[in-house]
């Protein structure tokens, strides 16, 4: 079972996430694959971990050691990876971020052993996911260009921690949500 650590969103970050997840499946056939889990910034790239009990406890000790924090979404971004095109909010704060990941990544290895996973590591990029699927051509440059209206930053409350596993490698789903002081 493939797993992962995530900043939950405040209710206000959530909504403003679905809404643009269904003006951009309304103008184009995205998908909503990633409306499966709340919307989230994962902390790390998922992967199986041998003791998900071990996992579970290291989670909640984790967690009280985080405060809510506030990011800024600076841009509605694509990417395309194979047959699939993914919709996220770029989040500003990169440095603040990488250097959590790196703690998460350290504890967990001193848990697990080899922990890391493609894209972890200084490449890894903080994210809001909003949608993704498979996308034609004419989608993609369609939504390329809807990006591109005006777009003004502005901040998401990250107010809980997220258990996010996938038990069959496809299908993702919020298992365990903390609130974070």
């Amino acid at each position: 079972m493939k797993a992962t650590y995530a900043f939950g969103l405040d209710y206000t970050g959530e909504n403003r996430v679905r809404r643009l997840a269904l003006e951009l499946g309304q103008e184009v056939p995205i998908g909503y694959a990633a409306t499966q889990t709340p919307p989230h910034l994962s902390l790390k790239t998922s992967r199986s971990y041998p003791d998900f009990d071990a996992l579970e406890q290291h989670f909640e000790r984790f967690s009280r050691t985080l405060a809510a924090q506030t990011f800024t979404v600076s841009e509605l971004c694509l990417w395309r990876l194979e047959n699939t095109t993914i919709a996220y909010l770029d989040v500003l704060e990169q440095e603040p971020l990488q250097a959590l990941h790196q703690r998460l990544h350290l504890e967990l290895k001193a848990l697990f052993g080899d922990v890391h996973a493609e894209l972890d590591g200084p490449p890894f990029h903080f994210h809001i996911m909003v949608a993704n699927g498979p996308l034609l051509e004419a989608g993609y440059d369609q939504l390329e260009r809807r990006r591109k209206i005006l777009w003004t930053p502005y901040t998401v409350n990250c107010t809980a921690l997220q258990l996010i596993v996938a038990p069959d490698d496809y299908t993702f789903f919020c298992y365990k949500t903390l609130r974070l002081a």
